[in-house]
């Protein structure tokens, strides 16, 4: 059914987009290495400065263990985690921590399987006080992410009060004809009734203008929470200042006017 429907309603992008990569193999698997290792740093140990080499201890036993299993049994769950584990080192979209959910319970399955089986050989105390360590690693892991947890109000998203004055200002001096450009484009249409539209990284400024221009796109909003706007649309903001003017300011938010070409 999924074939189907991509035969009968083909759409201009596709997943396999994201295999594009640009900037080489190597530079790739080098980013999203990185980038998942701060991800796993701010998700296992995030209170603590120790994070860091939490993650180094951690990601290491889980490889071991995978080994071990791979070595001794080669199941569809190994097959599974090498292929996934592939596809997040190619994958050139920005990372994120939604991404390693699926894997994480079969990385503690492998730390687990690592330490019985090196438990084992070294017996009966060593393995008990292994299993010691991994579980007081695991409560202060868990420990560091309940003290950082807010238990009160909801702040992001809709209960910014920065997010809530910047579409205040949309409602009120944007035009409703003219199209702005977010990376939430069905949200903020739904907070200020004003068309938008995502954009996307482009070969070159020209074709992203020129998309700009068939969309009527009047606006530009800027956020740097999202990482393509911090990296790529930060950059085209600064390359294309002739046309682009501030208008609004609060907080992180910023609402770029697009002046019209000549």
């Amino acid at each position: 059914m999924a074939v189907l429907q991509y035969l009968l309603y083909p759409g201009t992008g596709s997943y396999l987009d994201q295999f594009r990569v640009r900037t080489g193999i190597i530079g790739a698997i080098y980013c999203n290495l990185l980038g998942y290792y701060w991800e796993l740093h701010e998700l296992l140990w995030p209170f603590f400065r120790g994070g860091g080499l939490f993650a180094l201890l951690v990601v290491p036993l889980g490889i071991s263990g995978y080994l071990l299993r791979a070595r001794c049994k080669l199941s569809f769950l190994e097959i599974f985690v090498a292929f996934y584990c592939l596809t997040l080192l190619l994958w050139t979209s920005e990372f994120a921590v939604r991404f390693l959910i699926p894997i994480i319970p079969f990385w503690l399955y492998y730390i687990a399987y690592f330490v019985r089986t090196v438990g084992n050989r070294l017996g009966g105390r060593s393995k008990q006080a292994l299993c010691a360590v991994l579980l007081a690693l695991c409560t202060c892991s868990y420990a560091s992410g309940y003290m950082r947890t807010s238990f009160g109000p909801i702040r992001l998203g809709l209960g910014d009060p920065e997010f809530q004055k910047t579409c205040q200002y949309i409602r009120d001096h944007v035009p409703p004809e003219t199209a702005i450009v977010f990376s939430k484009p069905r949200l903020l249409t739904l907070l200020t009734d004003r068309r938008a539209s995502a954009y996307y990284e482009a070969a070159d400024d020209a074709e992203l203008w020129k998309y700009f221009e068939s969309i009527s796109a009047g606006f530009i909003l800027f956020d740097p929470e999202f990482s393509s706007d911090s990296v790529y649309l930060r950059c085209f903001i600064q390359r294309g200042q002739p046309r682009l003017s501030i208008v609004f300011a609060d907080g992180k938010f910023r609402l770029y006017r697009v002046q019209p070409s000549h």
